[in-house]
């Protein structure tokens, strides 16, 4: 129902947010939240242990010296979007350390062309056909941000995002579908004929 018009989708998404805003201000959501947070950094911290290329994505206080009970909003907030944001970042070229890290750049540089490419495909997947792009990119998500959240060690990180390349992939190859059908058509009308 929500994705026969823009304006539906759009008050559906407003209104999710709202819901969500309404919820987390709860004592009981909220603490429920937390502990659900504070679950995924105490694996998180586990992973950043662990022997090889590890990361942080907490304050750096959390590692050793402060307990997770400690953990504010504003820290688990930060947490949060740092987990997501190394998901689709990590490993950066310029953080590799070792020979293999240095051959595994070309499989990165794919990734982000595949993270890029996914993200054209759902919004032009959301013309096409709203619900097939939801759920694909509902699924992509959902394994991105439990990896992302859970994860502290590069080469662990890079094999459990692969859990979301069936659904990015499908998203990846409509949005490159997209976008080559869009330059060829801006190709044909600037010389008028197809060459």
């Amino acid at each position: 129902v929500a994705m026969q018009t823009p304006r539906r989708f759009v008050a559906a998404v407003v209104l999710a947010i709202v819901a969500a805003v309404l919820a987390v201000r709860t004592p009981r959501v909220e603490g429920a939240a937390m502990e659900v947070v504070r679950v995924a950094a105490v694996k998180h911290i586990g992973h950043a242990y662990t022997r090889g290329h590890s990361y942080e994505l907490l304050p750096t206080v959390y590692y050793g010296h402060r307990s997770l009970r400690d953990m504010t909003h504003a820290d688990a907030a930060f947490f949060i979007g740092r987990g997501i944001a190394s998901m689709v970042m990590f490993p950066a070229p310029g953080q590799a350390r070792s020979r293999s890290e240095l051959l595994y750049i070309p499989e990165q540089l794919i990734w982000y062309v595949v993270v890029f490419t996914a993200a054209i495909g759902f919004i032009a997947g959301l013309r096409c056909d709203p619900l097939v792009t939801c759920l694909l990119a509902g699924y992509a998500v959902v394994a991105l941000v439990a990896v992302g959240v859970h994860s502290g060690n590069m080469g662990t990180l890079v094999r459990h995002r692969a859990f979301a390349l069936p659904y990015l992939g499908a998203l990846s190859a409509f949005g490159a579908a997209a976008l080559l059908s869009r330059y060829g058509s801006s190709k044909q009308g600037r010389y008028g004929t197809d060459r």
